[in-house]
């Protein structure tokens, strides 16, 4: 791997210009400084941290880059991994993208300046592959959650278009005509939309394409809701992550009591749905978090073994 004295005389400057772009403190021409993240950039050049912090400790170190710090979901599958990592003394590194790819760039350099064994991540787009590929080039483990940007790198996926069938395929089945689907605007993510036309296609039954909605995981979502049940008055709606499955529950609660007919479905069990009785497309938690946790822990133990692509299948739990 590259360092400091190295990108010094590729860019023809001193070694202490370089570490000034680097800590990006002090002077350096805009000329000199252009040329030498450049040079970086091209070469793959990571501080390592560790080397400060850590200098005769060798690291044994997990990063988790998670794209939504709203969503219950996650946190319950984090709780479950960190607890079994830590048993197994990895420490573990969470940070969170927010889902915008450029905190997602700066979490893979800090990850990978801490010289960690593994980095999993939920991917907010394809946009990062220079950075993906500088980690693989580190010999770091790097596994793709819930998303399948990269088709070369391990995947873990939940077949959210066959729970989007299973719930569809319910609320029909218990009369409704008029079912709204609260889905994701977001890339290289299962769509959850092929199971709900799916589903309509099946029954024969002609579905409204403006029905399928499309937001970004972090939007609240809760007055945009209220205003579309007020206008087309759905009997159905299916809610594609546990975040808009509560903002649908909060519009409802909000309106009179003509519009409490409406049957709910939200993807994720979470303890919430439960409580109050909402049926839910359930991604199995524990089967979830086993197969990440095996799929780091045998890679880590034996580089050979080849990469995966898992895919999760969910179920529709009735309430």
């Amino acid at each position: 791997m590259i360092n400091i004295k190295e990108i010094a005389k590729i860019c023809n400057v001193s070694p202490s210009t370089v570490s000034r772009v680097i800590r990006k403190k002090g002077y350096v021409s805009e000329k000199n400084r252009t040329l030498i993240e450049e040079t970086i950039k091209q070469h793959g050049y990571v501080a390592d941290e560790s080397a400060r912090i850590l200098r005769y400790e060798n690291s044994n170190t997990i990063g988790i880059i998670i794209s939504d710090i709203n969503n219950f979901f996650y946190s319950l599958i984090l709780e479950k991994l960190v607890k079994d990592f830590r048993e197994q003394n990895y420490k573990v590194i969470i940070t969170y993208s927010f889902e915008n790819l450029d905190i997602e760039r700066e979490n893979f350099l800090s990850l990978m300046s801490y010289r960690t064994k593994a980095i999993i991540f939920i991917p907010t787009s394809d946009q990062n592959r220079d950075i993906v590929d500088i980690a693989l080039k580190r010999n770091i483990l790097v596994l793709q959650l819930f998303r399948k940007p990269y088709d070369d790198i391990g995947s873990l996926t939940v077949d959210d278009a066959h729970g989007a069938f299973l719930a569809t395929n319910h609320l029909i089945n218990q009369g409704c005509h008029n079912i709204f689907l609260l889905s994701v605007n977001v890339r290289h993510t299962p769509h959850r939309s092929i199971g709900y036309i799916k589903a309509h296609e099946e029954h024969k039954i002609r579905y409204n394409e403006q029905n399928i909605y499309r937001f970004s995981p972090n939007d609240s979502i809760k007055d945009v809701i209220k205003e579309e049940i007020i206008k087309k008055k759905p009997d159905g709606i299916i809610a594609g992550t546990n975040t808009f499955g509560l903002n649908t529950i909060s519009a409802i609660s909000e309106l009179d009591d003509s519009y409490k007919h409406i049957k709910i479905i939200s993807f994720d069990d979470i303890d919430w749905f439960k409580l109050l009785k909402i049926s839910t497309v359930a991604q199995p938690i524990d089967e979830i978090y086993h197969a990440i946790y095996d799929y780091i822990a045998k890679r880590l133990d034996h580089h050979q073994l080849p990469k995966e692509h898992i895919k999760i299948i969910p179920e529709l739990i009735i309430r």
